[in-house]
């Protein structure tokens, strides 16, 4: 699933590495949000165990989430370009995307 408009592309900023961001214009010095950063975390995913219809007993599965996090700093308009991977279940390439979301920061 592609993120964003036109096809898949490889970063310009990092071949090949998984994950990346790019600030536009709209904030070149960092005023509106702090650059986002990735956070990886460990999860545990609940999976139902098969011919246990009825009272349903799970095993788990661990696996490593990832997200971005900011903080913001004041009311404005701001958009970044994130660059990511995305890997099958046995960690092989299903191709690059991207994603740029428009962010309305305003005053509470």
């Amino acid at each position: 699933m592609a993120l964003g408009p036109g096809q898949p592309t490889v970063p310009p900023e990092k071949p090949g590495f998984p994950y990346s961001v790019s600030e536009l214009p709209g904030d070149p010095q960092h005023q509106l949000i702090r650059t986002p950063e990735i956070e990886v975390i460990d999860g545990v995913y609940p999976l139902p165990k098969e011919g246990t219809e009825g009272r349903p007993e799970f095993e788990t599965q661990r696996y490593e989430d990832h997200y971005w996090r900011t903080t913001v700093k004041r009311s404005g308009k701001v958009v970044y370009h994130f660059y990511f991977q995305i890997l099958d279940r046995h960690r092989q390439l299903q191709g690059y995307f991207q994603w740029d979301p428009f962010i309305t920061i305003e005053d509470a």
